[in-house]
């Protein structure tokens, strides 16, 4: 991870009438982001910790100071946009975590070589984000990235678990096929946007470009071998059907490409939605062929195929209330066959309660048949069964703000074993204090005992978030 210097987005926004020249620029300058600090005790293993999280998102927008309409509303005149998206302000993390923000410095030994040399961070980080500078012409836009999207994901996963809490549910976000990016680099893009049709073409280089190369830097000698990559986006929206495409093709420069495997890759992916009344239904698929340089087996006459289909389908039951359900169907093991239900209403049956119910199904088919030397039980798997209801209610002008008290309820079976009881209380208050959440909570995953696991107490959490 690199340090990001919020000075230089302030000096961006203070200076940046001269990126246009002797043209009048105005600059639009917002940020946004939330910080939360959370104590926790485990009542079972009696321990007690701090946890600091924050993130934020910056955007710098250019535009004639003579216009008096906002960028989006600009149907003529070009304006230009920096952002700098999901990047994380780290405060003094714990040990563990720090060895993910080492950085090395060079440095000359008594013999003359080169070596390498730890330098530790400070207790205070800003990690690299993605960086995406945009201009825009009405619906004519340009876009320079730090990193392109080279992938073709049109089908979202249904295991999402990304705080891994859930003993039958996973998270699938890296897994699917439409996850697989060919590689990280640097590259351009150009497009036409509007509400009914948009279309996009891009490309981007594996190596970075270094117009002065150092002769002693061995990578910049095989620069030439780096690959590249095409990608094309297609959008068509007529009547009540939208018709979404992507494509991905890796190119490879060079025959003897060392560090650019998976860069011959093709990602194509499609999703048609359409939308009758009360009711919209999606169907669609991500594929990724790889060729020789993935698997010495085949060739490119013979690729090997990885592939997945999704769909979706979405009833409005009334203003307030929803019915979801989302199935996909794939050749990767790890994400295998998964179907979610979910019913929700919000302020709907009874004023300021909030339901809602989910049943899942995860790993119906193709899944992987109990992985040797894996002690985690959503990685192997048969098929896993997850039901959740919730229930929050919205106490107005409570201590100034809205305090919500409310419990989550989860049944959770792992390969058809015994079924993990889990309970949360909790009550937050929105509010009170402008832009801040204060939040209580008690969770325990196993409520009462099992054949192979015995119940939990559970853990009490305290937490106080700010968001800006």
């Amino acid at each position: 991870m690199k340090k990001l210097s919020l000075l230089l987005v302030v000096l961006l926004a203070a200076g940046s009438a001269g990126l246009y020249g002797q043209m009048a620029i105005g600059t639009n300058f917002s940020i946004s982001g939330n910080a939360t600090a959370t104590a926790g005790y485990d009542i079972d293993d009696e321990q007690f910790g701090f946890k600091n999280e924050m993130d934020a998102n910056i955007k710098i927008e250019l535009v004639a100071k003579q216009s008096s309409m906002k960028p989006e509303e600009m149907m003529s005149g070009w304006y230009g946009s920096i952002e700098l998206n999901d990047f994380q302000i780290i405060i003094d993390s714990d040990e563990e975590d720090s060895t993910e923000f080492v950085a090395t410095e060079s440095m000359m030994a008594t013999d003359g070589t080169e070596t390498k040399a730890k330098k530790e961070r400070t207790h205070l980080y800003v990690s690299e984000p993605d960086i995406v500078a945009t201009l825009k012409n009405g619906p004519l836009w340009l876009k320079i990235y730090s990193d392109p999207d080279n992938k073709a994901d049109l089908i979202p996963h249904i295991e999402e678990d990304e705080d891994n809490d859930k003993a039958a549910e996973s998270d699938d976000k890296d897994k699917d096929v439409g996850s697989t990016e060919l590689f990280k680099g640097s590259g351009i893009a150009l497009g036409y946007t509007t509400a009914d049709l948009s279309f996009g073409i891009g490309i981007s280089s594996e190596e970075t470009y270094d117009a002065d190369p150092d002769p002693k830097d061995a990578a910049t000698e095989n620069a030439e071998n780096g690959s590249f990559a095409v990608s094309a986006n297609l959008m068509v929206n007529v009547g009540p059907a939208q018709l979404d495409l992507a494509f991905v093709q890796g190119l490879e420069n060079g025959d003897e490409a060392e560090d650019s495997d998976g860069d011959d890759d093709t990602g194509v992916g499609a999703k048609l939605t359409t939308t009758f009344g009360d009711v919209s239904l999606s169907a669609g698929a991500d594929i990724l062929m790889t060729g020789e340089e993935d698997n010495p087996d085949t060739s490119p006459d013979n690729e090997s195929m990885d592939w997945e289909g999704g769909g979706n389908a979405t009833v409005t039951l009334t203003p307030n209330s929803s019915l979801k359900s989302d199935v996909i169907f794939s050749s990767v093991g790890d994400v295998a066959t998964d179907v979610k239900v979910a019913m929700t209403d919000t302020a709907g049956l009874v004023e300021n309660l909030d339901l809602s119910l989910t049943w899942g199904l995860f790993d119906i088919t193709n899944g992987n048949e109990d992985v040797e030397g894996t002690a985690d039980d959503q990685t192997n798997d048969k098929s896993d069964l997850t039901l959740e209801g919730k229930i929050d209610y919205h106490l107005m002008d409570t201590f100034g703000g809205t305090l919500t008290p409310g419990t989550t309820v989860t049944v959770d079976q792992v390969d058809g074993g015994d079924a993990a009881v889990g309970l949360e209380v909790r009550a937050v208050l929105k509010e009170a204090v402008p832009a801040t959440e204060f939040g209580l909570k008690w969770k325990s995953d196993q409520l009462v005992d099992t054949e192979t696991k015995p119940a939990q107490s559970g853990t009490i959490t305290l937490w106080t978030k700010i968001s800006y």
